[in-house]
Formats: structure tokens, sequence, C-alpha cells
């Protein structure tokens, strides 16, 4: 297809709005049904298109349907190498596994090409390529509208530079992406007693772009949190697919962010579509599984009678600019709500037939309220409600349920996640279980929590699973709390969070393909091998397994390598 007028521009411009399609008629039957201003295709099955929003983004963004809204991801952070039995499989003479042939995507803040954790012996970069979707001077990937790619040749050209950043202008502002890739794939630097888990993979970076103004407004996101729309991501994806196949190169691609959104069964479009793509030979995916565990954002009802209404009390902070939640319950239950003040203010039941659209107002409040049935979300079958206040009134809110169907019936809310509110918004009675973010629902992905190596006690912020649907996540645990690695600047610190875990298993993971796709000890590794390789080699303490903190237990690359009985 040939590129559109101006989509360069548009997949920037706050004024279109940009939704996820699954569709399986072919582009021009989407075309003539749409007729989109811009059209992105991601794969044979995904597709973005961009319309110009009219009125209220409130409203525009709902008319194709809940699935089709991009959700907003957030970053999920605030001696470990040992511990997980990498540095024992780097020692033992057969094995000496580095992550050599192997290449690392990351999609996260992108990466300090310049720190020498990522340079081989002879000042070249060990980066084969970074798409900079924030960068709009250089030439977009092949087949994507926006952004800037950057080559190795174009990056050792930078290195040799005085002023590298005039060659390669991409940097990663924030820290977090570097961190990540540091521990998944950072040189060893005795001076400073650090090491990556695969410090000799190559590594391919998306620095994502930050999500419109108009989503962050939807999703009701606090101005100074990073939020990164799920079209990036999923484009992303389809980048780093494109460059490994390019290299013929086995891949691990991780990512360290998630979203709220979804009822947490694994069926947003980022999750389809990577159930789509992981199961490809020679491949490994991992995710963290994020830090809601202690953050009461998920409300669990009892099982409420038919006919009958029960009030969830939420605390709204001094400073929240919006609040954004989600209640979802199982086919072919059916819920209705209705919101009170803090000052005693009550919409009355908003009933499911409602399709107004416009925002519910107080007299005395600046609190504007919208309310978005969705009676048959398409890929669940479920019913899910969308609730957004903006400007709320700060103290304590309660939202009137309703079970209007002829069963009883549970449902379980989410609030947003954590840095998209204060955290002085919150449930008063939390459910800290089936708190694993989207995309750590995925089936057939790897995913991590994080622990504190030191006590051998659970990171107290991470997300306990399983699923709504009660599939095992997360799988494994790895060190999560004070983690050593490479800040901005050459400087070193730590950051604690279940991404950090998550990337020390994505380094673990190229240590396993480099042993059985590059050696060729099992030509059909791909994610679900190594990961019940893992599960198979997880240290255990006393606790039984799975569970719903640790998964089936503790990485140990090491115990992975003697389950098999290899000498």
């Amino acid at each position: 297809m040939a590129k559109q007028e101006n989509c360069g521009d548009i997949f920037y411009d706050n004024g279109y709005a940009d939704y996820i399609l699954e569709y399986l008629g072919g582009i021009e039957s989407l075309e003539r049904i749409y007729n989109p201003t811009c059209l992105q295709q991601i794969n044979e099955r995904f597709f973005v298109i961009a319309q110009p929003i009219t009125g209220n983004p409130m409203i525009t963004l709902n008319q194709y349907g809940y699935s089709t809204v991009p959700k907003c991801f957030g970053l999920l952070d605030t001696s470990s190498m040992e511990d997980a039995g990498i540095l024992r499989v780097r020692r033992q003479p057969y094995l000496n596994l580095t992550g050599s042939g192997v290449l690392i995507g990351l999609i996260d803040t992108g990466i300090d090409y310049t720190n020498p954790l990522f340079k081989n012996a002879d000042n070249t970069s060990r980066i084969i390529a970074i798409w900079d979707q924030m960068e709009r001077t250089g030439v977009s990937p092949e087949g994507l509208y926006y952004g800037s790619e950057y080559t190795q040749d174009m990056i050792n050209e930078a290195l040799q530079s005085e002023d590298p950043y005039s060659i390669v202008p991409s940097r990663d502002e924030n820290g977090h992406g570097t961190f990540l890739a540091g521990l998944a794939a950072g040189n060893e630097d005795l001076e400073n007693q650090f090491t990556g888990a695969a410090p000799q993979a190559q590594l391919v970076i998306v620095k994502l772009k930050e999500a419109k103004q108009h989503l962050r407004d939807f999703f009701c996101i606090q101005e100074e949190a990073a939020a990164y729309s799920e079209i990036d991501i999923m484009l992303g994806l389809r980048y780093i697919q494109n460059i490994a196949i390019q290299k013929s190169m086995p891949l691990v691609i991780y990512v360290g962010l998630g979203t709220n959104a979804g009822n947490h069964s694994g069926t947003l479009p980022l999750c389809r579509y990577l159930n789509m793509i992981s199961p490809t030979f020679g491949t490994a995916y991992v995710v963290a599984a994020g830090n809601e565990g202690n953050q009461s954002h998920h409300y669990q009802s009892d099982l409420l009678s038919a006919g009958t209404e029960e009030e969830v009390e939420f605390r709204v902070g001094e400073n929240e600019t919006g609040v954004y939640m989600e209640l979802w319950t199982s086919a072919p239950s059916l819920f209705s709500v209705g919101l009170i003040s803090p000052l005693g203010e009550y919409t009355g039941k908003i009933p499911i037939w409602y399709k107004d659209g416009s925002a519910i107002t107080f007299p005395l409040e600046a609190s504007q309220i919208y309310i978005h049935y969705t009676v048959v979300e398409t890929y669940t079958g479920d019913e899910v409600v969308v609730i957004q206040i903006v400007t709320p009134t700060p103290g304590i809110w309660k939202l009137r349920v309703f079970n209007d169907g002829v069963d009883n019936a549970f449902y379980n809310i989410w609030m947003s996640m954590e840095h998209f509110l204060t955290k002085d918004t919150y449930f008063l009675n939390p459910e800290p279980y089936t708190t694993v973010c989207e995309p750590g629902n995925t089936t057939s992905i790897l995913t991590m929590t994080g622990y504190n190596h030191i006590t051998n006690s659970i990171y107290p912020g991470a997300s306990r699973g399983y699923t709504i649907t009660n599939d095992i996540k997360p799988e494994i645990t790895a060190p999560g709390v004070n983690v050593y690695g490479p800040l901005l600047n050459g400087r070193f610190g730590t950051m604690s969070g279940t991404s950090v875990a998550g990337a020390i298993g994505a380094g673990a993971a190229a240590l396993m393909l480099e042993w059985g796709i590059v050696r060729g000890n099992s030509g059909a590794m791909q994610t679900t091998e190594i990961e019940n390789l893992f599960i198979r080699g997880a240290k255990r303490i006393n606790l039984n397994y799975p569970n719903r903190e640790w998964g089936y237990g503790i990485l140990d690359v090491y115990s992975t390598f003697e389950s098999m009985r290899i000498s």
C-alpha cells in the first residue's frame, strides 16, 4: 500500500484518534468500510486507523467500541545475577553462556547508546538498531509512518564522533530503558562490580513515543506520569520481529510496561497479538507482572443476589485530576451503576441502555462523570462498564452497583495503575489478588515477578495472580528489590520493581536460546519450552507451588541445566 499523505504527522497529531482494528477482510474492504484518514498495518490481522476527533474525546473515542481504543501502558518500577544462577552458568566450562548470537529487543524509554556497557571492545556498538518513535528528524523504518530508525552503522559512526548526538540524536531521558537493557545485556564492568545477564547478546531498541493527550485525558492520567499507547507497543513488536528476520537471529523480546485496563485474562489486542507471534521457533517473549499488589486498585465483590445492590467505597486524593476505572462481570451477568460524591450528590442509577455520552454533573461540584456500558465486549463476551470522573471532588466516593441480571453474580473493578493516579486514590476494601497487569496475563508468554534476594521475601508491591480465568500468572520470580544497575550519565544505582526482575528473566532467556538455537541443542526452542525449563529448575522455599505470589518459584538458570542432567 502506498504511503498515505501526511500520516507521519497525523500519528503525532492530537486532533486525530488512533484505533486498533482486528479485521480479516483485507485492506481494501477495511478502507471502504471505515474510510480512515490513515491506515497502518501491524500484521495480516491487526490494523491501526487514524480518524479526526470531533467533539468531546470522552465520547468520540468510544464510537468504535471498547476493544478498539488503545490502552495506555506505564512503567513498572519504583549480587542479583549470582542469585539467579546466571553467573554459575557463565563459569561452567561446558556451558559458558553469554547470549552470543542472540538478539534482545526492548520496548521502553530508549537507551543511552553511548554507555560503555553496550559497546564491544573496539568501541563499536552491540546495538543492531534503534527505532526512536519520538525523533522526527530521521527516516522512518520501512513500512512504518513515524519516528526515526538508526542502524548499527549510524550508531558506530556516532560513537566515533566528538558529537555523537549530531548523528544519532536518540536519547533515553527517563533512564528506565537503559537500566533494563543493562540488566538484560550489559557488559561485565569489573570496576563497578556489574554485569548483565547476557553480556554478548546484541540489542534492538524501540523508544516509545508518549501517548497522545486526548488518550491521556480519556484514561484520566496524571500530567507527570509516563504513558504509552498500546498501538506503539504493537508496532514496536512488529519492528523488532522484522529486524530479527533480517539478521536471521534468535530473539528475546522484553516489555517492562503494563496496564490495569481489561478483564485481566489476556484478551486486549496487544495480548492477542502476542499469542499469535510468540509460538515462533527461536523466540522468547518476556513481560513483567506489575506492581499493583499493594496499591489498593482492585475491588472484588462477594456474590451479589439478583435484583439487589451494594456500595463500593473509594477515596479520591486532594490533587487528583481524574479517576478511571472498569467494572467487569462474566456473561450473562448484567450490572449497572450510580455514583455518590463526597458531598452526598447522587447521579441516580445510570441504566444499561444509557447512550447519551455527555457528562453528568452536580450543581455544587466541579466533577464531571462519564459512564460507558458495553454489554457484550468483543473478545470476552463479558460486560464492561467504563467509569470516568474528571476533576473529582476529593474525599470518599461511593459506587452503587446494581445486579440487573437474573442470577446471583460476582464482579471486579480495577482502577488505573500506579503512577497514573496519586497515591491517595484507592479502594477502601481492596483485593490484592488478580492484580497482574496486562500483558502479563497473556497465555503464551513468560510473566516474571520480583522478590528481595537478600531477605528471600516477595517484593511487597508485586502484582499477584492468578488471571480472572485462574491461569497461573506469574510463573517465575527473580530479584526485583534494590537491584544494582546502570543509570544515566554513566552512573550506577539501584531500582526496584517487577520490570527489574523481568529484565533479568529476559537475559536468562537469551542464554537458553544461545544453548538451544545457536548451539543446536534444541532447534525448536521457543517461549513455552523456556518457561517450562525455568519452572523445572526453579528454587522453592517452604511454600505450596504454584502460588499467587511466587508462581512456580525462583529463577535458577544453573539448576535448569542440572535438571536436564547435562554434565
